[in-house]
């Protein structure tokens, strides 16, 4: 008797961060529509389900002296709008949503940002927490971590849209993929310093980010996405043979299975023709802990098994199991008569891409199972952390004020395309 089984690890999701919704400058009404508000608020729920810090709270009541404006790009304007002393509970995010005309893209986000003055002896470390919350790594030189208060989103009230939770089909541009994008801005993908400080020329060089595309990843002209592939073809959205892709593992959400290959969600603009959502992959969830944000989950870890076939030579006896290799995947074939105390026989196969074979060639007389081991390789280690270098004040109230980041040109070519 001749088995074949697949064996995988799995991780768990612990999350951390609270993502607080505020519809109040939705002045055009765009989540009036059925469907809008709950399928945003999933799209929060996954960050909030892979992403883990410890935020400090912002509360200008608890210091003397100290001020804050917290601002945010108005989704309904795209101009400024203030809030004086605004309260950001600890481990919370604040994300403004709405709604405008924006001409040709989908969706618009970026990052909240502020203006503060202070004087005295706890100047300095008021305007620490307003730049870090409490992350170190936001105060160093280069910038190494990410703790915005919030952000803003506004999609585009021009366009037809589809609020399915668990499919692309039908008439729409996805806002399920539209939105995990916007998000991927104001957490910091394209828009944050610690962004910045990884690229080289047209290339992101975040080492996870590296670990996970296996090199340097392309970006494009506006250096706050990965490359744009260009192109729309069916049934996948893209060119297997363009050698503009970006390609990654999908995380398995909102009705997309996990492990297959998908342009990354962080491209410019994806072509959304297939069933599925163009969802989160491995990829754009290293560029956020590249950013900073701790992952509270692995999503390396996830991964579709290929099917194994076995067949017998009838002449020789010969065992030969084949599937589909994956070039990010490492593949050991394993034996056992008992299906217990598994031993490897061969040699381990990885870089492989397409129809792979494994022969045993002097297989044991009477009963035996085989299996397959997938694994994953593990990311290196962050970069080591800069010094810091202090806001620039002599004790005297000094005033500072950050600038509105957000990713223009966002958009799908839609699911009729």
């Amino acid at each position: 008797m001749l088995a074949a089984a697949i064996c995988l690890a799995s991780s768990a999701i612990s999350p951390a961060i609270q993502i607080e919704i505020d519809y109040s400058l939705d002045a055009n009404g765009f989540f009036n529509r059925p469907g809008s508000k709950e399928a945003f608020r999933q799209v929060c729920d996954f960050f909030e389900s892979i992403l883990s810090d410890d935020l400090s709270r912002i509360d200008q009541s608890q210091w003397t002296g100290e001020l804050w404006t917290a601002k945010v790009t108005n989704p309904a304007t795209g101009a400024e709008s203030s809030f004086p002393g605004k309260v950001v509970p600890a481990d919370t995010v604040i994300i403004y949503a709405g709604g405008r005309s924006l001409g040709g893209p989908l969706g618009i986000g970026g990052p909240a940002y502020y203006s503060a003055s202070g004087g005295g002896t706890d100047a300095q470390a008021w305007f620490d927490l307003l730049r870090s919350r409490g992350e170190a790594g936001a105060l160093q030189v280069p910038r190494r971590d990410f703790a915005s208060w919030g952000g803003s989103v506004s999609f585009s009230t021009t366009a037809t849209w589809n609020f399915s939770l668990t499919s692309a089909s039908g008439s729409g541009s996805a806002f399920v993929s539209t939105a995990l994008h916007e998000l991927g801005h104001i957490f910091g993908i394209g828009t944050a310093e610690s962004w910045d400080s990884y690229i080289s020329g047209s290339v992101f060089t975040g080492p996870k980010s590296v670990a996970s595309f296996g090199g340097n990843v392309p970006l494009a002209g506006d250096g706050s996405h990965w490359r744009d592939d260009g192109r729309c073809v069916f049934p996948t959205g893209y060119d297997p043979s363009n050698p503009l892709n970006v390609l990654s593992k999908t995380l398995g959400q909102f009705g997309t299975p996990a492990g297959i290959f998908q342009i990354a969600r962080m491209d410019p603009s994806s072509c959304q023709i297939s069933g599925n959502h163009q969802v989160f992959t491995e990829l754009d969830v290293a560029g956020l802990a590249d950013i900073g944000w701790q992952i509270a989950t692995l999503p390396q870890a996830v991964v579709v098994p290929p099917p194994l076939a076995i067949s017998v030579d009838r002449v020789d006896g010969a065992v030969t199991l084949s599937w589909n290799a994956d070039p990010g995947l490492g593949y050991q074939v394993e034996e056992s008569p008992t299906l217990m105390g598994w031993v490897d026989i061969g040699q381990p196969i990885s870089g492989r891409s397409g129809p792979v074979s494994f022969v045993d060639s002097n297989p044991p007389v009477g009963m035996n199972f085989y299996r397959l081991e997938v694994d994953h390789a593990s990311p290196p280690s962050p970069a080591a952390l800069s010094i810091k270098t202090p806001d620039m004040w002599e004790g005297e109230r000094v005033f500072v004020e950050t600038e509105p980041r957000s990713a223009e040109g966002c958009g799908d070519c839609g699911s009729s395309h």
